[in-house]
């Protein structure tokens, strides 16, 4: 069966521009973006949806789910464990707002477990001897790494599921 996530992705994009100012049209195409493999894209309407609509819970545990994917990616200590804090942070106002929220419950055991294995402070801000930085501090994120697989997204986000094979 051929997806019809493009399609839904157009009509998103064509609800979004008759009303930018509607979170929820946001949210969901920033997860039909996310399941057409166009991360950047789906970070940019999350973040939408997160400024319009500060409480949406599901907007902001996919925003965290992005952050640790991002995190993930990072060669270098210091941007990792920022993008965790980052995530937790997002993560942890989801389950404020529903305790109850399985992926973000999992998505925030995931960040704290990853910040709890983390090398000390002391040992992650030192340079080289020779006074020069790491080069690898400022590669890009790889957000569409082969690591990070479309099928990985779950079809559940908080207490609505959304089918395998229709849109929404």
């Amino acid at each position: 069966m051929q997806s019809r996530e493009p399609e839904a992705c157009e009509q998103l994009r064509h609800c979004t521009s008759i009303l930018p100012e509607n979170g929820e049209a946001h949210f969901l195409l920033g997860l039909s973006l996310l399941r057409c493999g166009q991360i950047l894209e789906a970070r940019s309407e999350l973040d939408k949806t997160v400024l319009l609509e500060p409480d949406h819970e599901d907007a902001l545990a996919f925003d965290g789910f992005l952050w640790i994917i991002e995190a993930d990616d990072l060669l270098t200590t210091p941007p990792k464990l920022a993008g965790y804090r980052h995530a937790a942070v997002l993560l942890r106002r989801a389950l404020e707002l529903n305790p109850v929220n399985e992926l973000a419950s999992e998505w925030f055991r995931l960040t704290e477990k990853q910040l709890s294995e983390s090398p000390s402070r002391a040992t992650r801000h030192r340079r080289p001897k020779n006074g020069t930085t790491n080069s690898r501090s400022n590669c890009s994120s790889g957000l569409g790494s082969p690591r990070f697989q479309q099928n990985t997204l779950p079809r559940r986000c908080g207490s609505v599921r959304h089918s395998q094979t229709s849109g929404f």
